[in-house]
């Protein structure tokens, strides 16, 4: 009896170990901004780990701000590997701990490749955004960022920034906040798209008879 008590404190013990190992990530302080600032993480997670990770930044004035969250990595080569953060959830907070928002899927950058060899062995290559803007008093401000861990990599890359817009050069901010990929941009989908239909109109053309 006092073995299986034993058993279940050690247990218990364990879970709540494990459970704040997961969740031990120090603040990031961006600082004040001005113009816009960036985050990339380059700490290494285990599988099925926890994430939560604290952003603060400083306005000065009163400012609309946009922030983002961008990752790129690999979901999965059949089961043996796999990078990034799933089940995402970027929030806002204000002093107090506040809920001001909560980001959203950035369709310009989201989606995925993939590539398979035989045998069923599938390495599928993410994007994954999300972005949230929001008027602002002058104050500190906290981001928290959530999700569960597949694992990091060299090749998977998370990225959080933060942007005062209308005083941020957006293109160096987007530039600076995205990792490499080779995943095609939505206007390139649109464009592969008018050149498929752009083929078969063309194949049809020559079947019609003179």
């Amino acid at each position: 009896m006092h073995f299986l008590r034993a058993l279940a404190v050690c247990g218990a013990l364990w879970a709540v170990t494990g459970t704040h190992a997961a969740t031990t990530a120090p603040t990031v302080n961006l600082g004040a901004l001005s113009t816009f600032a960036t985050f990339t993480d380059t700490d290494s997670r285990t599988y099925m780990q926890a994430y939560d990770r604290l952003f603060t930044f400083t306005l000065d004035s009163d400012a609309t701000v946009r922030i983002d969250m961008r990752q790129t990595g690999n979901s999965h080569w059949l089961d043996n590997y796999a990078a990034g953060l799933f089940g995402t959830q970027l929030t806002l907070l204000g002093s107090g701990n506040q809920l001001i928002g909560t980001a959203a899927v950035d369709p310009a950058f989201h989606g995925d490749n993939a590539s398979c060899l035989s045998g069923g062995k599938c390495n599928v290559q993410f994007a994954d955004g999300l972005t949230f803007t929001a008027a602002l008093t002058a104050g500190t401000y906290t981001m928290e960022l959530t999700g569960k861990s597949l694992g990091s990599a060299a090749w998977s890359v998370l990225r959080v920034g933060a942007l005062v817009v209308g005083h941020g050069d957006q293109a160096a901010y987007l530039s600076a906040l995205t990792p490499a990929t080779n995943l095609p941009e939505p206007g390139s989908w649109v464009m592969m798209g008018l050149g498929l239909l752009g083929v078969a109109a063309v194949a049809r053309a020559k079947k019609r008879p003179a």
